[in-house]
């Protein structure tokens, strides 16, 4: 047999991808992230403490940017997202339709999708749309469209009596009702909404690059680096978050910041188990054991043949991490343990319950305990739709 005849044969690995979404490389990945450093080096080391980082006029209009250590936090989380989830899918249109397709085919995966749409567009577009509610005591505790309230209850009742005078109905003016001192409920909804996407976006996209490096490297490298990872993991997890947060509070200040900051790098043991697992199943694969054998490298394996196939399982570890998040976020807010003067949901239900007589105006706790509710339910439905329309193993 002749040399070339005994050759094997090259293959190109940048042709060979799996059948989920692939991770962009290259400049795709590093580019943006060294803008927004390189932004945020220069804010922090050449901007005057009281100036704007920017304070300009564009195109008419009088642009201000200040942004907080949260603000900075948000733009990292919303480049994460970005480049993990959006790009992947717009690389793979094959994909992107056929996840369209599944969840066309069920009643309560579109349902929970478009629950979500208006909770993504609302909570990013509601509070700058509506702006602050106003606070007017005139029109306190009106109550929603469509329900009554007793006449005694209100000052002065902005929708129609009833023909004895007892009762006042609501109006259109204030569809969601009005709280204590006036505030429009569908305002103050909004801005719940926004603490709850904030929460769910940073803490989430600090919890997923963390989980899936850690629980890569421990599924695929195996030995001590597992052994010494996981054990990690196990020490982290029993040490409640929300016990690091109060500790926390104490030597610093409540904020949103070191909620999100607190749960996000702490909450993210769980996830990174699931990858492990699901990384010590695949790398026996045969198709990985081909590609190894054919000359590909470990980072090669891992980024062309383990994190595509590994992705359903991150989806379905987050939806379910992320309603907890909420939760636990609306939970301190309830308690009072959260950001002062915060807009959060679980204020809202405190608000309601603790404030005034619940009996007589129940829709202040139950619109915020509803809209808390059906968020993280339409998570849990959703991410479960979207596992199985995004499974490799589907296809």
């Amino acid at each position: 047999m002749s040399r070339e005849e005994a050759s094997l044969e090259t293959v190109d690995w940048a042709e060979v991808r799996a059948d989920g979404p692939r991770l962009p490389t290259g400049s795709a990945l590093v580019l943006p992230f060294v803008a927004l450093l390189t932004l945020f080096g220069y804010h922090y080391a050449f901007v005057p403490p009281g100036e704007k980082l920017v304070n300009e006029a564009i195109f008419g209009f009088r642009v201000r940017l200040d942004p907080t250590g949260f603000d900075w936090l948000v733009a990292l989380s919303v480049l994460v997202f970005a480049v993990v989830v959006v790009l992947p899918l717009v690389r793979t249109p094959a994909l992107a339709r056929r996840a369209w397709r599944d969840l066309r085919g069920d009643p309560l995966a579109l349902a929970s999708f478009a629950y979500l749409v208006v909770f993504v567009v609302g909570g990013a577009l509601g509070p700058a749309l509506l702006g602050d509610p106003t606070i007017d005591p005139a029109v306190e505790f009106q109550p929603p469209v469509y329900t009554t309230v007793e006449s005694t209850t209100v000052l002065e009742c902005v929708g129609r009596t009833s023909v004895d005078g007892s009762l006042c109905h609501g109006s259109w003016q204030y569809p969601l009702g009005t709280d204590n001192l006036g505030r429009s409920m569908l305002h103050r909804l909004v801005q719940g909404l926004q603490v709850s996407l904030l929460m769910a976006l940073v803490a989430s996209m600090l919890m997923v690059p963390i989980a899936v490096t850690v629980g890569t490297l421990a599924g695929y490298l195996g030995g001590t680096v597992d052994d010494l990872l996981m054990r990690y993991v196990d020490i982290q997890q029993t040490v409640p978050a929300i016990l690091v947060y109060l500790v926390a509070v104490y030597l610093l200040r409540r904020s949103l910041f070191l909620v999100v900051l607190v749960f996000g790098l702490l909450s993210w043991g769980g996830i990174a188990r699931v990858v492990r697992s699901e990384v010590r199943q695949r790398k026996r694969e045969s198709y990985v054991r081909a590609a190894r054998a054919a000359g590909a490298g470990r980072l090669r394996v891992v980024r062309d043949h383990l994190l595509p196939n590994v992705s359903n399982t991150v989806l379905t570890a987050v939806t379910i991490q992320v309603p907890t998040l909420l939760l636990a976020e609306a939970s301190l807010g309830y308690l009072g343990l959260g950001e002062r003067y915060s807009k959060s949901l679980g204020q809202l239900v405190r608000l309601g319950t603790t404030e005034f007589d619940f009996t007589q105006v129940p829709w202040v706790a139950t619109e915020a305990a509803l809209a808390l509710a059906l968020t993280a339910v339409a998570f849990n439905l959703f991410g479960d739709a979207l596992r199985g329309a995004l499974d490799p193993r589907d296809s």
